[in-house]
C-alpha cells in the first residue's frame, strides 16, 4: 500500500503548468517538521524535511488559487519515484509526493476546507510530462 500523509507549509507559491493535452499540474515544495527530546539532556530539537509535491487536473487549479507560501495544509497522496533523462543525458532521480486529497488548515490546525476529487481521479496523464 502507498499512502503519504503529510501536514506542514509550503516553502514557495504553487506553481501550475499545462499539458500538451491540457491537463493542470501544479508543483509546491512542502517542509514538515519533527521535534524531538534528548533523553539525557531534556534538550529539544526540530528537524525539517522537504517534500516535492505535484497535484493534477482540478485540483492543481485550486491549490494554485487557495495556497501560497507559507499556507498549512494537510496533504494525502501516494509516493511516486522515478528518474528522466536531463538535456545533457545525465539520469536523474526523483521522489515526490502526488495529492490525492488536500485540506487547508489554520493557525491551530483545525480544518477549513477541502479540495478533494473524485475517488478515480487517477493519474494517467504523467506519460505526458516532460520531467
Amino acid at each position: 500500500m502507498n499512502i503519504a500523509i503529510l501536514r506542514g507549509r509550503l516553502g514557495k507559491d504553487p506553481e501550475i503548468k499545462y499539458s500538451q493535452n491540457g491537463t493542470a499540474v501544479c508543483r509546491f515544495s512542502m517542509a514538515t517538521e519533527e521535534t524531538r527530546t534528548n533523553r539525557d539532556s531534556g534538550e529539544k530539537t526540530k528537524t525539517t524535511t522537504w517534500h516535492q509535491v505535484v497535484a493534477f487536473k482540478r485540483r492543481a487549479e485550486v491549490i494554485k488559487e487557495y495556497c501560497s507560501k507559507g499556507s498549512n495544509v494537510l496533504i494525502k497522496g501516494k509516493i511516486d519515484n522515478g528518474s528522466y533523462d536531463d538535456k545533457d543525458g545525465n539520469r536523474r532521480y526523483y521522489s515526490q509526493v502526488i495529492v490525492d486529497e488536500l485540506e487547508f488548515l489554520d493557525a491551530k490546525g483545525e480544518s477549513k476546507s477541502q479540495a478533494q476529487g473524485p475517488q478515480n481521479d487517477n493519474v494517467d496523464d504523467e506519460e505526458d510530462l516532460p520531467f
